[in-house]
C-alpha cells in the first residue's frame, strides 16, 4: 500500500508509472522521492530515463550525471548518459560514456550496439563493425545487430557482406517489409536484379500499397531495359501517392527515354510544383523544353 509519508514509496511507484508508460506521473513521483538529503543514485537514474522519454534530453543528462556522482559504478547510468548525449549529437561524449559503461559491465550487450552506432556517426566504420560483432557473439539472434552491420558495409561499399547480414536478419525475423526493401536495394546495387525482384515481390505481398516498393521495382526494370514495365510501376507508385516527387521525376525520365516528351514535361512540371527548390527537376524540365 502506498504510504504518502514514505519517500521511498514515491520512487517505487514512480518506477511502476515509468514501466507502464505514464512518464508525466513518473516524473512527479520520482521528483518527490528525490526531495530528501540522502536521495539515491537509482532515483536520479530513473529520473533521467523519464526525462529522456519526455524529450527533455538536456535535463536527463543532468539527472544521469547526478546519479553517477552518487555512485560511479552503476554501468547503466553511464550507458543511459551515452544515449542522452547521442540524442543531441554530442557523439564523442556518448562514445566516452559507452566505453565507461563497458569497463564496469562488459556483458551488457546493448551498449555495444549503441557504441557501434556512435562510432559510425564519427566515421569509424571498422570499429563500429567490431562492436556489432560483439553483440552478435553475445546474442546471435539479435537481428538489429545484423541490420546495423549491413548498413555499415553498404557505407564501406562492401555490398556482398551487407547482403549476407541482411539475409541473416531475414532468417531471424521473416516477412519483414523493411528488411526486404533494404535487401532488394543492396541486391540491385550488386547487379543481382532477379534476386532483387524476388524480394520486392515478397515485400509487395506484405504491403501492397507501398509507393516506395513500386518505384524501386520500376528502377530495376529500367536497368533490365523493360521500359514499359518500368513506366507502369512508376505510374502505380504515383497512383498510391500523388505527391511522390521522386516518382514523377523518375517517370519523366522514363518517358524521355521512350520519346514521349510532352508527357515527360508534365511530370517534371509536377515534380517542380512539389519541390520548387529542386535543381535536378529544373534542369530536366529545361532540357525537355529545349526539345521539339
Amino acid at each position: 500500500m502506498f504510504n504518502k509519508n514514505n519517500l521511498n514509496d514515491y520512487l517505487n511507484y514512480g518506477i511502476i508509472a515509468f514501466n507502464t508508460g505514464n512518464y508525466i506521473k513518473a516524473n512527479g513521483l520520482i521528483n518527490t522521492a528525490l526531495n530528501q538529503p540522502n536521495a539515491s543514485y537509482y532515483g536520479y537514474f530513473y529520473l533521467g530515463k523519464t526525462l529522456l522519454q519526455l524529450g527533455r534530453i538536456k535535463d536527463s543528462i543532468k539527472a544521469f550525471e547526478k546519479s553517477i556522482s552518487k555512485f560511479r559504478h552503476f554501468s547503466e547510468s553511464w550507458y543511459m548518459l551515452g544515449v542522452a548525449f547521442q540524442g543531441i549529437k554530442r557523439i564523442t561524449e556518448a562514445v566516452e560514456s559507452y566505453e565507461q559503461s563497458i569497463k564496469l559491465n562488459s556483458k551488457f550487450f546493448p551498449v555495444y550496439l549503441n557504441l557501434g552506432n556512435a562510432l559510425n556517426e564519427l566515421g569509424h566504420h571498422k570499429m563500429a563493425i567490431l562492436n556489432y560483432n560483439k553483440v552478435i557473439k553475445m546474442k546471435p539472434k539479435f537481428y538489429p545487430a545484423y541490420l546495423n552491420l549491413s548498413s555499415t558495409y553498404i557505407e564501406l561499399g562492401e555490398i556482398e557482406k551487407a547482403i549476407l547480414n541482411l539475409k541473416q536478419a531475414i532468417l531471424l525475423i521473416p516477412d519483414n517489409f523493411h528488411i526486404y526493401i533494404k535487401l532488394a536495394n543492396a541486391l540491385c546495387v550488386s547487379g543481382d536484379n532477379d534476386q532483387a525482384l524476388h524480394f520486392i515481390e515478397k515485400a509487395i505481398r506484405i504491403k501492397p500499397h507501398s509507393d516506395q516498393i513500386y518505384l524501386l521495382k520500376a528502377n530495376i526494370l529500367r536497368k533490365e531495359a523493360k521500359l514499359r514495365d518500368a513506366i507502369y510501376f512508376s505510374q502505380k507508385a504515383i497512383e498510391i501517392n500523388r505527391n511522390y516527387f521522386d516518382a514523377y521525376l523518375f517517370l519523366g525520365t522514363l518517358l524521355v527515354d521512350e520519346g514521349r516528351i510532352k508527357k515527360a514535361r508534365d511530370c517534371f512540371k509536377h515534380a517542380l510544383e512539389l519541390e520548387p527548390w529542386s535543381i535536378l527537376a529544373s534542369r530536366k524540365l529545361e532540357r525537355v523544353n529545349n526539345q521539339k
